[in-house]
């Protein structure tokens, strides 16, 4: 009697647990490309927020032929005048040589190499869509773009076409069309030119949705080590986007001793933050979503260093397309009051 009872408990506990999980989390992932869903041999499966998909076959359905590095670890895949390159464990994927720094790496899952769906698709110039009440992913390449129709059994609306204003994809929209109009020289700029700038940047609505999740970013970072928050500083984020600039206009590479100015400190004394309260800077290219960027600098000891430092109170950050590795990014921090953003 006691054994039919303590299976019958057992069975009813299986049942709630059951009916508590979503059924959107039981549902398996569909990739569909151009309206077609996807055959995989390993499922799709969701790591750390982020679709990952068997690589031969997605690369495949792009037309690319493969070549696979044991010793690396390493994928090519080629079509036509396209070679992207991934590498297992890797945050860097190259396209036509150029490097962009993914937030997720290339896995290996029962056998097969897995890769960011995301990253993978953007790289061979298609764009991706979420469904996450349905869990899929919609795939539009740039040749069915125009003629596309959202599948019947979504029951999705077709999304809205977006400006091809950069290489960036959709969700880093708010930073890509603050693209500016003024080319930096390489020399220093007359305070009429410097005020060009400043007044272009004020009037395309200051700093991007891309820089202030990267301030926010920093700040959760110190949060969960019970570090004060930084105040946002207009000054520093005026210079941050102009060095960002900088690196970007002239390819300077990555570094502090750059510039019409010689340098990030000393561009911040030319936009108004005394120097003495500029402590530290940190740089990075490639990073096409601000948790790439973060990322980067959290793994890396001397950038790490200054993020977390107890003593800093305001920050500024700037990211600018264009040059060898298609975005540059900046952050400077400071001691001391922060500068408020303008009224206007």
């Amino acid at each position: 009697m006691h054994k039919r009872i303590k299976t019958f408990f057992c069975i009813l506990l299986a049942a709630i647990l059951l009916a508590s999980v979503p059924v959107a989390a039981q549902q398996p992932i569909r990739v569909i490309l151009d309206g077609r869903t996807l055959q995989f041999d390993v499922q799709p499966t969701i790591i750390d927020g982020r679709t990952m998909v068997p690589m031969r076959v997605i690369f495949e359905e792009f037309g690319a032929t493969l070549a696979w590095n044991e010793q690396l670890r390493q994928v090519t895949a080629t079509r036509g005048d396209l070679v992207v390159t991934a590498t297992v464990g890797s945050y860097l994927i190259t396209v036509n040589g150029n490097a962009r720094t993914m937030d997720i790496a290339p896995v290996i899952i029962d056998g097969r190499t897995l890769v960011p769906l995301l990253f993978v698709s953007e790289a061979f110039g298609a764009t991706v869509s979420w469904d996450g009440a349905n869990r899929i992913a919609n795939i539009i390449t740039g040749a069915a773009a125009d003629e596309y129709a959202a599948p019947a059994e979504t029951g999705q609306a077709p999304p809205a076409a977006a400006p091809p204003a950069s290489p960036v994809s959709g969700r880093e929209a708010p930073f890509a069309y603050t693209r500016s109009a003024i080319t930096i020289p390489n020399r220093r700029l007359t305070a009429a030119e410097r005020q060009e700038w400043i007044d272009e940047y004020n009037a395309n609505g200051g700093a991007s949705a891309f820089e202030l999740e990267i301030v926010r970013l920093v700040n959760v970072e110190r949060a969960s080590r019970g570090l004060s928050p930084l105040a946002i500083c207009h000054t520093l984020m005026l210079t941050a986007r102009f060095y960002a600039q900088t690196m970007a206009d002239l390819d300077t590479g990555l570094g502090h001793r750059y510039g019409p100015y010689g340098g990030s400190f000393e561009t911040a004394d030319a936009f108004g933050d005394r120097m003495v309260g500029v402590r530290a800077a940190n740089g990075t290219a490639g990073s096409w979503t601000p948790e790439a960027a973060i990322t980067i600098w959290m793994n890396s000891p001397e950038h790490r260093a200054n993020i977390l430092d107890p003593d800093t109170t305001r920050m500024g950050t700037g990211f600018a397309l264009g040059g060898e590795w298609g975005v540059y990014g900046y952050q400077i921090f400071g001691g001391g009051e922060a500068t408020a953003v303008p009224a206007n």
